[in-house]
C-alpha cells in the first residue's frame, strides 16, 4: 500500500509542479507600452497625428511580435529583454486602423485612431465596447461585450481548471487509500490462512 500512496502523491506532486511551471511560463508578457508617443496603458483607442507611428512594447524574451494593422501583418523579433519596436514604412490614412498583437498565445486589440488635425486630444479608456450591425429587413442587433485590458484570460483559465484538478485528485486519493489498504489487509489474511 505505501508504495501505491507514495506514486499517488509523486504524481500529485508532479502535476502540481508542471502546473506551476507552465503558468509562469505563459504569464501574460504581451504590452503595447507606447505608440505614436502616446503612452497606452491601459487604453483600447489609441489616438495620434503620427501617420508613420512607431509602436513599442514588450514580450518574452527573443519571442516572436505579429503586428496587424488593418490586414497588413509584420513580425518583429522582441530583444533579449524582451522589448522590440515597430514603425510602420507606408504611412497610414488619417483614419481608424485596427491594431492586433500577437505573441505565443497571447493577443492584444485596439483602435489605432490616425487624425490629420493635431488639435485632437480624445482618449478612451474604457475597456467596453459596443458593436451594432445590420441584420434581415433593415434590423440591427446590437451587443456589449468587455475587454481584457491585456491577454492572460488563458493563462487564468488553465490554472484554475488545473487547481479543481489537482484539488479533485486530492480526495480521490485521500477516498482511495483507506479502501485500497483493507482490500490489501483482507488479501494478506487470505493468504497467510493458505
Amino acid at each position: 500500500m505505501n508504495k501505491i500512496g507514495r506514486l499517488l502523491g509523486i504524481f500529485v506532486a508532479t502535476a502540481a509542479f508542471l502546473l506551476v511551471t507552465k503558468s509562469s511560463i505563459f504569464a501574460a508578457t504581451l504590452q503595447l507600452t507606447s505608440a505614436g508617443g502616446t503612452s497606452v496603458g491601459v487604453l483600447i483607442t489609441i489616438n495620434t497625428t503620427d501617420t508613420t507611428p512607431t509602436l513599442v512594447g514588450t514580450a518574452s524574451p527573443e519571442a516572436t511580435v505579429d503586428i496587424t494593422i488593418d490586414d497588413l501583418t509584420v513580425a518583429v523579433l522582441a530583444d533579449a529583454n524582451g522589448d522590440w519596436s515597430y514603425t510602420p514604412i507606408t504611412a497610414l490614412s488619417a483614419d481608424s486602423h485596427g491594431l492586433a498583437l500577437a505573441s505565443n498565445l497571447e493577443t492584444l486589440n485596439y483602435i489605432l485612431q490616425i487624425s490629420g488635425d493635431s488639435s485632437t486630444t480624445t482618449t478612451t479608456t474604457s475597456s467596453s465596447t459596443t458593436t451594432t450591425t445590420g441584420g434581415i429587413g433593415g434590423a440591427t442587433e446590437s451587443s456589449s461585450a468587455t475587454l481584457p485590458v491585456s491577454g492572460g484570460v488563458e493563462s487564468t483559465f488553465i490554472m484554475v481548471v488545473g487547481g479543481i484538478f489537482l484539488m479533485g485528485l486530492g480526495l480521490v486519493t485521500q477516498q482511495m487509500v483507506p479502501a485500497v489498504q483493507e482490500s490489501e489487509e483482507l488479501f494478506l489474511e487470505e493468504t497467510t490462512k493458505e
